[in-house]
């Protein structure tokens, strides 16, 4: 674990998980949940070694396009973590399986809340993600990953963006008030759409889709 210089309860620059299985846990001391607060040019933390817990911090104030939660491994969970203020996006998952991303508050991101990118197998659930520039969660090029339980609201893009991304499940979310729409499904099929409460749902070129039991 690399973190340049941890006072207190601040980490003030990046911190880089880089050993499999290790569990960071922040506690809170009555004065909030401990601060990892990035440098505004790199992700603020990044987890590059595979079956690590990150629970219960902030977050903040990674460069732009890197992100606040860089996940570059496999097997992580991510809970209860407080992930805003970041310039770009606030949890990255690239070339990445079987990833987490449990009650997290997902806000004021400069970029996409959460961005799967190539990204097979993960679990969104149980999160708030809102406020952020652009889209709630975007998929791209990721497939059989499960977006669950989620308040996904008021972002500057789309709600859930699923471009060339097949067979996922987007179930029991609430998806609404965001700028562009609730749900966007570009050049995807088998995706599974069900019981979810949404403003609307658009596609293009896409088909075999298969919805059950939403409302808008």
């Amino acid at each position: 674990i690399t973190c340049r210089d941890w006072s207190s309860d601040v980490c003030s620059s990046d911190l880089d998980v880089n050993k499999s299985g290790i569990v960071l846990k922040g506690v809170d001391t009555g004065e909030g949940k401990p601060i990892v607060s990035g440098d505004g040019v790199g992700s603020t933390v990044t987890l590059s070694a595979d079956g690590c817990t990150l629970e219960g911090f902030v977050v903040m104030n990674s460069g732009n396009p890197h992100a606040g939660i860089d996940v570059r491994s496999n097997g992580n969970a991510l809970i209860g973590n407080t992930v805003r203020g970041n310039r770009g996006y606030g949890i990255l998952v690239s070339n990445s399986t079987n990833n987490s991303v449990e009650r997290n508050s997902i806000s004021d991101n400069g970029f996409d809340g959460v961005f799967l990118d190539n990204s097979r197998a993960n679990g969104i659930s149980g999160s708030t993600i809102n406020g952020n520039g652009m889209n709630g969660v975007r998929l791209l090029g990721s497939s059989e990953n499960i977006i669950s339980g989620s308040l996904i609201v008021h972002n500057g893009f789309y709600g859930t963006l699923v471009e060339r991304s097949n067979y996922n499940r987007i179930t029991d979310n609430t998806i609404l008030h965001n700028i562009k729409g609730g749900i966007r499904l570009v050049d995807s099929t088998g995706n599974f759409i069900a019981r979810n409460n949404y403003d609307d749902i658009s596609a293009v070129n896409s088909e075999g889709n298969p919805f059950a039991d939403n409302h808008e």
